[in-house]
Formats: C-alpha cells, structure tokens, sequence
C-alpha cells in the first residue's frame, strides 16, 4: 500500500480542531479511521513520514477525546519513529486532557515546545491537583523542554517549570503558580535560567517566580502586560533579577498608568536594554499616553541605553477623522517629541510608530483622511530626527480580527 500524502497524515496527527484546519485548508477526516489508515501505511512506506507537531484539542464531549487518545496511541507503538520525532505538543481542554493523556505522553519521549491551556475563549481553567500535576511533572522532566506556555492554569507549583533543565522561555497568560518551598528556594540556586519570558495577568505566578531568582539571571528578551501600578512594582522586582535584559515589550491596558506620580515609580531601566517595545490598546476618548516612557526615563542625568524604539497604538472605536481633531499635533504627539527630544534618549537610531484606527467602511476609502494623517505627524519629532537614523510611521485600520499581542512570537 502506497504512503499517505503528507498533509492527509499531518492532519491524523493534529487531532482535527476545525479552526486550526480551516487555516490550513487540512481536510476534514474521520479520527479513527485515518489512524488506522496511516498506522498501515507506516507499515508500508519504506521511509516513514517524520512529525513535529502534535496538538491535542477537548472541545465538549470528553468521551471523542478519550476516542481519539485510543486511536493515537496504537499509531505511536507501531511505529516509535513517530513519537520520537515530535517536538512541538500543543494540549487545550482541561485537567482531564493530561490524565487522559497520561499515556500517551509517555510515548513523546523528545517534545521540546509544550503548551498547555484551556480552550480559546472559554473559561475553563486547568486546576492541578496531585494526581494532574504528576501526569504532566513526569513528562517535562524525562523531555528536551525548552519552550513551555501555560495558559489559564491553577494551582501548578512554580518549582515544577523551574526544575526543567534545559528551559529557554516561558510564557505565561493567567496562570497561578503555587509558591516554593524553602527547600525549592535552596534548589533554585541550581538551576539553568531562561533566556526569554512573557508574562500577561499573571501576578501570583510572577510573584512564586520571584523567589528563584536565579531563573532570570541571563534573561535577555522579556515581554509584560502593565494593567496599573502594582503591576509597575511586579515589573520592577522581576527586572531587579534580570540584570541581563536587552529587549523589553510592554503592554498597556486600559488605565492603569495614567495617575502614577513620576517621581514615586520605580526606574524600569535595564542596564544593558538596547531594544524597547510598547502596546497600546486603548478606548477613543484616551489622548496618548507617554506614562510608560517616563518610566523608562532614568532618574539621573545619564542617558538611556535605548537604541531601538517602537510604539503601536491601537485605537478600537475611533475614525480617522476623530483621530485628527482630537490629536493636535502640539498636544498629543508633542508629549511624544518632549520625552523624545530631552537628552536622555541620545542614543536612539531607530523609531518606528504605528496607529491602528478602527474605522468605518467610509473612512477606509477617504484617502485624504491618511494624508492629513501623515502630514500631521511630519511636522513632528523635529529634535528627535537631528540623531535618528529611521524613523517609520504606520497610520492603518484596525480589524477586530487582528492577532492578539498576548504572546511573543518567540
């Protein structure tokens, strides 16, 4: 019997989650069948096909998913190439997604990118408890993990990440972790520290990090979602262990920021920072907020090390048109040029900003609209242009369906 065309065979082992099909025009197939279908042609194919990526999805029923466990685990013992070539592991659903999976984790003896979160736009929370937070230990830890993302998890004991030995990121999205032990504290010291990490809502979790310091010692690459004040604070204690940084991405939420005293937040400068990312999502009635750049402003005459700087705006329900009348050049963007232009951003040589404007289909085709736009912000930054080398601006729609800033792409 002939090998199965690779696409038909990729989509036996991504366990059919139709939105991840649709986006990569996979057919649709009949689980049980396909694996038995490419259990045969492993059998028959003189150089077996290798995989990468697994991705385990429970939507609903528990009883399809238990199904769809039956059918992978005899395609994985026939033949060991295929459990030992997979490196990515992708798990949404629940705490029952791991026990059910117990086994045939197992079979993966090689996965080094593991995620691991409840279904998208749902509220269901994996919530380990002994028996969940053993199914998964055991098999991190007999795995190459370099890259784990949590999303929507409870009550894992933070040491349970940190005792991965060759971890290089972390992210992070509303996940809880259970604090360290004094013994884990003592441990922590022996561990091989990330290099990159993504943290959104997550305050529980960063503050059981924080007690192993020694995870971010060489940290160099760190994104972070500001939502207010204390989150500032959280930022600040995480950036004290990371001496290292030289990337750093910020998120801005709603509020948060806009009523902090200057002089009484913390200096969020990392020594060795030389590439600066900000996320601005905000309602239409906010004129910018330069908060986070005071921030970053350091609190003695030296300047920043800030070479590259960039800043996305996304404004959900405002028109080009609004966007002009209520950003006069001499008010909104000349905060901007003010912080810019003081002396402590000397060593920028590259400034990128963007606008994203929710907008109506009117105001799409008004082309004149984007040219008044961009002429406003010409006449800006005129301080700023004498040491940047490039500077970009990107005035565009915004579209609901926009990928989220809630993860890096690492």
């Amino acid at each position: 019997m002939p090998s199965l065309p690779h696409e038909i065979i990729d989509s036996v082992l991504s366990h059919f989650s139709p939105s991840r099909q649709s986006q990569c025009n996979v057919p649709e197939i009949e689980t049980l069948t396909s694996c038995a279908l490419a259990s045969r042609a492993f059998h028959d194919s003189a150089l077996p096909h290798i995989f990468k990526r697994v991705e385990f999805v429970l939507r609903g029923n528990p009883q399809t998913f238990v199904k769809r466990c039956v059918g992978f685990k005899p395609l994985i013992e026939a033949n060991k190439a295929i459990g030992n070539s997979v490196k990515i592991l992708i798990i949404e659903g629940c705490e029952k997604s791991l026990l059910l999976l117990s086994e045939v984790l197992s079979l993966l003896p090689n996965v080094s990118h593991f995620e691991l979160g409840s279904v998208v736009k749902t509220m269901c929370w994996v919530d380990f408890d002994e028996q969940t937070t053993a199914a998964v230990s055991s098999f991190w830890k007999s795995n190459p993990l370099t890259h784990i993302q949590l999303q929507q998890v409870e009550a894992l004991p933070a040491f349970e990440i940190a005792s991965c030995r060759y971890l290089q990121s972390l992210q992070l999205h509303h996940a809880d972790l259970l604090p360290c032990s004094n013994s884990t504290k003592l441990l922590s010291l022996t561990l091989a520290p990330i290099s990159k990490f993504d943290c959104a809502y997550s305050p529980q979790a960063l503050e059981s990090l924080a007690e192993m310091p020694g995870l971010f010692l060489e940290l160099e690459e760190l994104a972070f979602t500001i939502g207010g004040i204390d989150t500032v604070y959280a930022l600040n204690r995480l950036l004290e262990n990371a001496p290292n940084v030289r990337i750093l991405s910020l998120r801005h939420s709603y509020g948060g920021l806009y009523h902090t005293d200057g002089q009484n937040t913390p200096d969020l400068t990392p020594a060795y920072l030389r590439i600066l990312s900000i996320h601005y999502t905000l309602p239409d009635n906010l004129a910018f907020p330069p908060s986070i750049l005071q921030l970053l402003k350091p609190r003695t005459n030296a300047a920043s090390p800030i070479e590259e700087l960039t800043v996305e705006m996304i404004f959900e329900d405002i028109t080009p048109e609004e966007f002009i009348l209520r950003f006069d050049p001499q008010i909104g963007w000349a905060k901007l040029d003010d912080l810019l232009s003081d002396g402590h951003y000397c060593n920028l040589s590259k400034v990128q900003i963007s606008v994203a404007l929710g907008l109506t289909e009117r105001a799409i085709s008004n082309s004149e609209l984007y040219a008044e736009a961009h002429s406003n912000f010409d006449v800006l930054l005129p301080q700023v242009r004498k040491n940047v080398e490039v500077i970009e601006f990107d005035f565009r729609p915004y579209c609901i369906s926009e990928p989220s800033l809630l993860f890096q792409d690492f």
